[in-house]
């Protein structure tokens, strides 16, 4: 019998729910009969987005552990894309964090008053360049299979667009 859902029939028991959360380094588990694999799906939601929207994902994104609590450098932590602000220039990108290292991601920056268009790939990978411009220009060319995150972020002027892809990046979108 599930401990939380206790009036439902319909549960199954198929995978064993962490006491504290994987993604904060939490390893053990309650026996697979206490938890139904429904709640374990509907809390999984709410995890996720406490992992990657409240301050706990802050040391995660610097430290660790990663996916399911794991501190394989494969699974390390990695924020949503939001824009970085070099600290050279005060040019803005869109990126994300792993690690405490900033990586952008391909983009393409668009003022509209002036119609520049202003190319960046991730400069932490120089001889890649040609690749990573295929694979933009080929997702390009499939609008149905992007998918579309607004960032809204007074720091950046109204002129300006972002416009950034790379596969894998972020696994839920509004």
């Amino acid at each position: 019998m599930c401990i939380y859902y206790i009036n439902r029939e319909d549960l199954t028991y198929e995978s064993a729910e962490h006491i504290l959360m994987a993604g904060i380094g939490g390893m053990k588990t309650l026996p697979k009969e206490y938890v139904s694999t429904q709640f374990n799906n509907d809390i999984s939601k709410i995890e996720q987005e406490f992992l990657r929207e409240s301050l706990i994902s802050l040391p995660r994104q610097f430290l660790g552990p990663g996916k399911r609590g794991s501190l394989n450098p494969k699974y390390q932590s990695r924020s949503k894309v939001h824009l970085l602000r070099d600290s050279t220039d005060s040019e803005f990108s869109l990126g994300y964090m792993q690690k405490g290292t900033p990586y952008l991601i391909p983009q393409f920056k668009l003022n509209l008053n002036n119609g520049e268009i202003k190319i960046i790939i991730n400069n932490n990978k120089p001889d890649k360049s040609n690749a990573i411009l295929d694979n933009f220009h080929r997702n390009l060319q499939n609008p149905e299979t992007l998918q579309i995150k607004r960032i809204i972020d007074n720091r950046l002027p109204e002129n300006i667009i972002f416009f950034g892809i790379q596969d894998g990046i972020e696994e839920h979108f509004d």
